[in-house]
């Protein structure tokens, strides 16, 4: 499945979660990258964008449960978890949009491509934003990176 090497591989180096939701987010965008270099119409672009779906919502899972409560209790700016958490909506809603469409549809490249733009402004977000306030905020990412990567277990079992 999806990041599930990485992600074991994180945790016995015990990476913070910055550098696990990096790494997400890297693998995300190359699945991105993949998308863009098939057919539209190809078997393929529709299980890569599977691909994609699922690991968006669980990473937005994650981070909803686990990573903006911690960053909120350490007090990093409300208003840049607020427009995180309002990003996640709309890629959620994105992600509903993308399953409503076989990917034979017209319309399913342009959905596909709304989609990456999206998360990528978000993971642009993260890292010039997010994370640099992360880093300040007194809490134990190493903890928060192993409580993720846990409960990601959980999810893709």
């Amino acid at each position: 499945m999806f990041l599930a090497t990485s992600v074991s591989a994180m945790v016995e180096k015990a990476l913070g979660a910055i550098a696990l939701l990096l790494a997400e987010n890297r693998q995300i965008s190359e699945l991105f990258a993949k998308i863009g270099r098939l057919e539209v119409s190809s078997a393929d672009t529709e299980v890569l964008v599977g691909d994609v779906c699922r690991a968006l919502t669980i990473q937005a899972q994650l981070l909803q449960e686990i990573a903006y409560p911690a960053l909120r209790a350490a007090g990093v700016q409300s208003s840049i978890l607020d427009q995180a958490e309002a990003d996640q909506t709309a890629i959620r809603q994105l992600i509903e949009d993308l399953h409503d469409v076989p990917h034979t549809d017209v319309f399913f490249d342009a959905r596909v491509k709304a989609l990456a733009h999206r998360v990528q402004r978000r993971f642009r977000s993260d890292e010039t934003e997010l994370f640099p306030n992360a880093q300040w905020a007194p809490v134990d990412l190493v903890e928060i990176g192993r409580r993720l990567a846990a409960r990601r277990a959980e999810l893709t079992v």
